[in-house]
Order: structure tokens, then sequence, then C-alpha cells
């Protein structure tokens, strides 16, 4: 499923991590205490460390608080977002 992932700081400190499916507007957020706990769940979504240091090392901090950054879409199988608790709705069309 091609998702989008986005990234956001929050006042407490924590991060907020978005999925949303490409061409989608419904948003799935799970927010985390600390940009170590964000990691560990882009990680388990098969990004890579470069990657992940790239946007949470570099990128995330030059943020202001209500600037989202987001990752170029992706392929993210769904069994692999739902443990995590991302809910990405499947979209069925009806045959013609």
């Amino acid at each position: 499923m091609v998702v989008i992932v986005g990234l956001r700081k929050l006042n407490s400190g924590g991060v907020q991590v978005a999925v949303r499916r490409a061409r989608q507007s419904s948003t799935t957020v799970q927010n985390y205490a600390s940009e170590e706990d964000a990691r560990d769940v882009l990680r388990q979504m098969g990004m890579g460390e470069n990657a992940i240091d790239y946007y949470l090392l570099t990128l995330l901090p030059c943020l202001s608080a209500n600037e989202q950054l987001m990752f170029p879409p992706m392929d993210i199988p769904a069994r692999r977002l739902g443990p995590l608790g991302f809910k990405v709705a499947h979209i069925s069309y009806a045959r013609q």
C-alpha cells in the first residue's frame, strides 16, 4: 500500500508520526514521547537508518511546532502498519 508518512514536533518534546494513503485525505496519527520511540516505529515500518537519521536529526529540528515533515510516498504493507496502531483504510473499487 502506498502511504505518505509525516513527522511533527510536539510542544511536549515528543514526535507525532502520521500516516495516510496516497491521494487520500484521512490520516491516522500516533504520538511518541521521544525521538527514540518514533525512530523505533519508523524502523518497524521498514525505513532505512540513513533516511530516519536525516529526517529526525537534520530536518525535524529545523521545523516550527506547527509544521509537518513528509517522507516521499512509499510502499508499506498494511500488515506492518496495523500492529503499530496505524489503521489505514483499504479502498475497494466496484467493477463496472
